[in-house]
C-alpha cells in the first residue's frame, strides 16, 4: 500500500542543481515501474529514487502488507 503527499519546495537555490531533462526519468513513470515491479517496501524504494531529478517532492508511506 502507497500513500502520498507532495511536498512545496521552499528553497528555490534547489532548482540549481536540476538535472537537464534528458538525464532523469519521469516521476510518474518511475511510480509505475516501482508499483509493478517491487516485491518488497523496500524494492520500492530502490525502484522510485533510480534516475530521480529531485524535482517533484514527495512524502511517500510505504506498508508492505507481505510483513502482515
Amino acid at each position: 500500500m502507497i500513500i502520498e503527499t507532495t511536498l512545496e519546495l521552499i528553497d528555490e537555490n534547489s532548482f540549481l542543481d536540476i538535472l537537464p531533462a534528458k538525464d532523469y526519468i519521469p516521476d510518474h513513470y518511475r511510480v509505475i515501474t516501482a508499483n509493478r515491479l517491487a516485491f518488497h517496501a523496500a524494492d520500492w524504494i530502490e525502484w522510485l529514487a533510480f534516475i530521480n531529478s529531485g524535482t517533484y517532492c514527495s512524502e511517500w508511506m510505504i506498508v508492505d502488507l507481505h510483513k502482515f
